[in-house]
């Protein structure tokens, strides 16, 4: 295309035996062992935690601070019936974080009322809505989960909470001054969050909730 200036990937140039101890180790390319020792890989044994790792080798889920709360709050709900609803951000984050939570909990819990709401891109846009919290208190709504949304969507949990909701608030954006009033607030970013994975996705932070229950 006419105009269109010509660029080129450049890598920085980490210790070449590293690089090697990288490559040799897991049989990547010299490309692909440069990027994981740029990106803090510190070893062959490391590489090899951090490509086929199992979840002895993830930090223990109640690192995560209200992680207990959230699991005890689900287990309850699962022993008395009270239905849920997962309310899930519009993206894949959000829908594989509600289809994660879903089924874990039909498993777990399979008398369990449980439904999900996703939020509609354009219709809805992002966040916790307050048309949607009353009308999951009008259905009889007790327990209501966010994925990949609510850590800034005070108003809308104030408003759960005073229809009758408790609110577990699972997500991964940047916290702002206040948090919100919910139950449980799982967020890696929050300043008080011992749990050392800072950069989890939505999904990965309702991976980690389902790892403690």
């Amino acid at each position: 295309m006419k105009g269109r200036t010509r660029r080129e990937w450049q890598l920085r140039a980490p210790d070449r035996s590293l690089v090697r101890e990288i490559r040799e180790t897991t049989g990547l390319s010299s490309t692909a062992s440069t990027i994981l020792a740029n990106r803090g890989i510190a070893g062959g044994p490391e590489a090899g935690r951090f490509l086929s790792g199992t979840l002895r080798d993830i930090a223990s889920p109640f690192r995560m601070i209200d992680l207990e709360k959230a699991a005890l709050r689900l287990i309850e709900a699962g022993r008395r019936n009270d239905p849920v609803l997962i309310y899930a951000d519009y993206d894949v984050d959000g829908a594989t974080g509600a289809a994660c939570l879903f089924l874990f909990l039909r498993e777990a819990f399979p008398r369990l009322p449980v439904s999900i709401h996703q939020n509609h891109r354009v219709a809805d846009g992002y966040g916790l809505h307050r048309d949607r919290v009353e009308a999951a208190a009008a259905s009889g709504v007790k327990l209501l989960v966010t994925v990949d949304c609510g850590i800034s969507d005070i108003d809308a949990i104030r408003l759960a909470n005073a229809r009758g909701m408790d609110v577990i608030v699972t997500d991964h954006h940047l916290p702002g001054a206040e948090l919100p009033p919910a139950a449980a607030v799982l967020d890696p970013k929050r300043r008080d969050c011992g749990f050392p994975e800072k950069e989890l996705a939505g999904v990965g932070v309702v991976f980690t909730l389902v790892r403690g229950l």
